[in-house]
């Protein structure tokens, strides 16, 4: 859910929130964007989120405060700073651990915490290193070569069938009426 008064702003978030799919008749973008829209239902439930928003804001950031406090002076751990012009709402507290000082690495202090039934995880893999994407490169040049061939049909779930029998005999005769 996004609120705003400045009407350039919440135009640019619903076009990014809409995969920022260029005008085009492909899909074509010059921006990255996603499939954020969300139904009504998930809408309402945002509402009523938001009226607890502030509390578990503040114990998230009082979660961080204790981490810092206890392991903040430790040689070899740092936090993830928060910038000048911005307030975290701390939904992660994330810490760096450089091993040569700190005398363990992520992995160890991970498997530590588990032995004690405590869940904790490394941060997530880059997008451009997960494995699902190895393949995406190859793939790549075949699809930008076979681009200029195809087609995407109507076949919406609402799509009436004489429109995609039409549709279908309209292809099958090459496009000639």
């Amino acid at each position: 859910m996004l609120a705003s008064d400045d009407k350039e702003l919440i135009d640019h978030a619903r076009f990014l929130s809409q995969q920022a799919r260029d005008p085009f008749p492909h899909y074509e973008h010059t921006e990255i964007g996603y499939n954020y829209r969300m139904s009504n239902v998930l809408a309402a439930i945002g509402r009523g989120q938001l009226q607890v928003l502030d509390e578990r804001v503040e114990r998230r950031r009082e979660i961080f405060d204790y981490y810092q406090k206890a392991l903040g002076d430790v040689p070899g751990i740092e936090f993830m700073p928060e910038p000048d012009w911005s307030r975290s709402n701390r939904w992660l507290t994330v810490i760096l651990i450089t091993p040569e000082v700190f005398g363990a690495d992520r992995e160890l202090v991970r498997l530590a915490l588990e032995a004690e039934n405590i869940e904790s995880r490394p941060v997530w893999k880059p997008m451009h290193l997960q494995p699902v994407f190895r393949v995406a490169a190859q793939s790549l040049k075949l699809q930008a070569k076979r681009k200029k061939f195809k087609i995407i049909l109507p076949g919406l779930l609402g799509e009436k069938w004489l429109r995609i029998y039409l549709t279908g005999g309209f292809v099958c005769r090459r496009g000639r009426p």
